[in-house]
């Protein structure tokens, strides 16, 4: 069953029929949670390609987990399963990683996601003492041996260019530079602005001792600084700290 409310949107409409194709057969195999297994098998089996699915990745309609699983964003929306008919989903890690909204969307649990409100279903990431999740799941997301396989070319070509500008050798599979980027890119940011932001901060810390060390994925694209570093000025900063704090 999938709801006006969603594919009659012009957000959905705007992608290829390939992808909205894919985002049908998705919603078919879910189960009762709106999870899918093997999504990577399902773009074979319909023809499909894996541009579709990261379509529906970047456009927020599927949420990508590192395990490979995926959850339909607005499953709640398009099914209301009777309590006494629905079947939990096997995948309770990924489930303990997201919220339902106001609106009845799945949503990631954000850092500061500890306070329940008064019209928003708890699926798992409430951090009240008497249902807190466990660190493992927190940090489910960073816990891939290997690099995102739907973001994988992504992830290669901007720390690629990092490199190029830094002379520094960061790894593509390294945990944290993929989940990072992983989350940034679900944010819909490009491979562009990543080399913008790149650009812009070697300009204004490349010549500064202090400030090259920062100069790392951590630091260039964690979600707090990313936005004001792709927006900042590529001048050359010759000055020190100034106050600023990086994590």
């Amino acid at each position: 069953m999938f709801t006006l409310k969603v594919i009659d949107t012009d957000k959905f409409n705007d992608m290829p029929i390939s992808a909205r194709l894919l985002y049908y057969e998705l919603g078919m195999r879910a189960d009762d949670d709106g999870f899918v297994a093997s999504p990577k098998k399902i773009v074979k089996m319909v023809g499909c390609s894996e541009d579709d699915l990261k379509t529906l990745i970047i456009k927020k309609f599927v949420i990508c987990f590192e395990s490979g699983i995926i959850v339909i964003t607005h499953w709640n929306l398009h099914n209301r399963i009777r309590k006494d008919r629905k079947k939990d989903t096997l995948y309770q890690d990924e489930k303990a990683l997201l919220m339902i909204n106001n609106n009845e969307v799945y949503t990631l649990c954000q850092p500061n996601d500890n306070q329940m409100t008064t019209n928003r279903q708890p699926t798992g990431c409430e951090m009240s003492a008497q249902d807190k999740i466990s660190k493992d799941n927190i940090n489910i997301l960073s816990s891939s041996n290997s690099t995102s396989p739907l973001f994988q070319h992504e992830i290669t070509e901007i720390i690629n260019h990092l490199n190029s500008k830094t002379g520094k050798k960061f790894r593509t599979n390294s945990k944290q530079t993929v989940k990072f980027i992983t989350a940034r890119l679900n944010e819909e940011y490009t491979v562009d602005d990543f080399k913008r932001v790149i650009d812009n901060q070697v300009a204004q810390w490349g010549n500064n001792k202090d400030m090259q060390q920062y100069l790392r994925p951590e630091t260039l694209f964690r979600s707090s600084h990313f936005e004001s570093y792709l927006n900042s000025e590529a001048t050359q900063q010759t000055n020190t700290w100034n106050g600023l704090t990086m994590l």
